[in-house]
Order: structure tokens, then sequence, then C-alpha cells
């Protein structure tokens, strides 16, 4: 099965200045946050941060803020984790052990690879789109935003790899048509943060941009775009939207995470309908909602330190606060070929003033 190009993100960080969480680097001290794996769909979980062993001790990354998971296009074993604070890192072996990338400080917000040549990598950092030839050993500029606006995404149109998106935080679209030599404006969303950008596998026309008040939808490969989608949401009550999925399986069917609740449209998006959980409504934010790649029965999703999963569609639910973290549980990712393994990434949340 295709899986979206897509990176989940945690849904409160918007811009790579936009909230401030404590943290600390690579570190020999002990920490219950940074990545968390379970190989049986969420019965039992194992802390995975570790990347090297020194004198003083392992080093870890059990401190760190996660904000998305990518996946390697052709290695099951291979898959990267971008920190709000530490750079990108990058697992060869399932997750067992870590290495920082080039790009080794502050919130890496986009990151995509040429599937046909993983080597070939773009990545959203501070103001710059980075691009690297060496499966990101080293990273040259190849965009510069004006100071202060962010690229929030960064993905490779799957069916023509020379073709480059990015978001900003300051709404704007752009498109490269030479692998990120030159850059044109697509379409400028006034005053709208995007934190999401979706191309399609199966049809790289359809493509949706996500903000925290509502979801854009483009039928032509990003040159018209409509808010059909928003206007639904916000009938349904389901904004703003903390995360946003389907599978390409069945994309008809997609969910919400908002901090209303979960709902779920059965139309593409046209309506949404509240998806009953153990958790009343409005009373605690739904971060992520992730589809069980091979079980589209099986619905998954956090709500600050818990996870919970259904197996009948949403009807009854499971809770489980078997993770081992107490902090916020920031990403939720099955991984697309291994059947079972969910990924989940945690954040310190912010220290009350």
């Amino acid at each position: 099965m295709k899986k979206l190009l897509a990176i989940i993100f945690f849904p409160l960080v918007l811009s790579a200045c936009s909230i401030s969480f404590g943290s600390r680097s690579a570190t020999t001290q002990g920490g219950d946050g940074g990545v968390f794996i379970s190989p049986d769909t969420g019965n039992t979980w194992a802390q995975k941060v570790f990347v090297r062993q020194d004198v003083k001790g392992p080093v870890t990354i059990s401190s760190a803020n996660v904000g998305f998971f990518a996946f390697h296009p052709t290695s099951s074993d291979t898959f990267y984790l971008s920190t709000l604070q530490q750079g990108l890192w990058q697992t060869d072996n399932a997750g067992e052990s870590w290495a920082q990338l080039g790009l080794k400080a502050g919130y890496v917000q986009g990151f995509t690879q040429d599937p046909a040549n993983p080597s070939l990598m773009f990545a959203g950092f501070l103001n710059t789109i980075q691009k690297s030839i060496d499966a990101g050993a080293t990273w040259t500029v190849v965009y510069t935003n004006q100071p202060g606006n962010a690229i929030t995404q960064v993905q490779v149109n799957p069916h023509n790899t020379k073709e480059v998106y990015a978001t900003t935080s300051a709404g704007v679209l752009l498109k490269s048509e030479d692998e990120g030599v030159t850059w044109r404006i697509l379409k400028l969303f006034q005053g709208r943060t995007p934190k999401k950008l979706i191309i399609l596998n199966n049809d790289p026309r359809l493509m949706f941009v996500v903000m925290n008040d509502g979801i854009f939808r483009s039928n032509d490969a990003g040159v018209q775009w409509n808010e059909l989608m928003t206007e639904a949401l916000r009938k349904a009550d389901a904004l703003p939207v903390n995360d946003f999925t389907f599978t390409e399986h069945n994309p008809a069917i997609m969910y919400v995470a908002s901090n209303n609740g979960i709902v779920r449209s059965l139309d593409g998006g046209a309506s949404w309908q509240p998806v009953p959980t153990v958790i009343p409504p409005k009373t605690v934010p739904i971060n992520t909602i992730a589809i069980n790649p091979v079980d589209e029965n099986e619905l998954l999703f956090t709500a600050a330190s818990t996870f919970y999963r259904s197996e009948d569609f949403g009807v009854t639910w499971q809770t489980f606060k078997n993770v081992g973290s107490g902090r916020v549980y920031s990403v939720l990712t099955p991984h697309p070929r291994r059947p079972g393994m969910l990924i989940i990434g945690t954040v310190l949340p912010p220290k009350k003033k």
C-alpha cells in the first residue's frame, strides 16, 4: 500500500520560534522523553533514545522534544527524527541507535527525500530551504526567506522529483521545477500559517495544506485551492486542527483531531461527524490521530500523556498508560512498512508563567 508523503507535526508548533520548550541536547543523563516504539500496536512500548557510549555513560536523546518523524522511501530500518532544538537525527536500525545529520541545531520543520534517489534531501531550516546530495551529511542553502518567516514544510512531487514544494510561516506556497535551483510563489494563504503539506503518491494533483484554522485542498497540483473542508470543519466544531490523516488506499475516509475531539469524514472532507471517544468533548485536546495502514478499522490517538486504540472503527476504545513517559505525546505514527510498529515522540510542556 502506498503512503502519503506527509510528515506528522506537533500541532502546537507553527514556526521555528512560536513556542519555547525546556530541553537539553543529547545527554549522558536519563530522561523520560524522546522516542518510544511499540512493535505490537501499542500493547508494549520501549524508549529508544541511545546515541553512543561515552566515558561518563550512555549518551541519549532522552530529553529531546520531538517535532516529527519521516521514513526512508525504501529502507524499513531507516527513518528520521526532527527535534525542536537539536536538529535532524537518523536511525539505520529501526530506532536502536541515533546519529545527528548535518543540521545539528534548532528545529528542522520540513524534510523530504527524492524517492528515486534518497541521497537527495531537502529541509526547511529557520528561514531557509536547504539541499543535501550526500544523504544529509552536508547541506547548502537553495532559498532564503525574509528574516522571521520560517520554512514550515518541504515536499518532493513523487511523480516528478524535479518539482519541490515548500510553505512558509507567512502563508506562502513555493514551487521549484529544477530541484531547488529557482523558486516561484504558487499561492499566498493570506494571514495563515501552513504547518502540514500533503501530496498524494497515487495522484500528485491532489494536495492539502493544513493550518491551525482549517484545511485547503487543491485538485490540480497547487494551481487552485478551495476551503470547502475548512467550512465543513467549522460547522462540525472541529477547529483548530491539531492533526489530519487518511490513507491513500481509501482517501475518502479522513480524520481530524482537535481541541474538541475527533471528527471523521466519509466523503473526502465535504462533511464531518464526531467520533465518540472515552474523553468527553472539549475537555482534553486530542494531539494526534492515526490509522493502522494495514487495518483501517484500527484507529489510534493520543491526548496529553495517554495513548488510545480502537479496533472497531471507533465504536469502542482501549486506554493505555504504558508508554513510560509523563510528557506530552506530540507525534504518533505507524511505520509504513512494518505492520504493528508504532512510534511516539514526546515534548516537555511549556513552563507555566
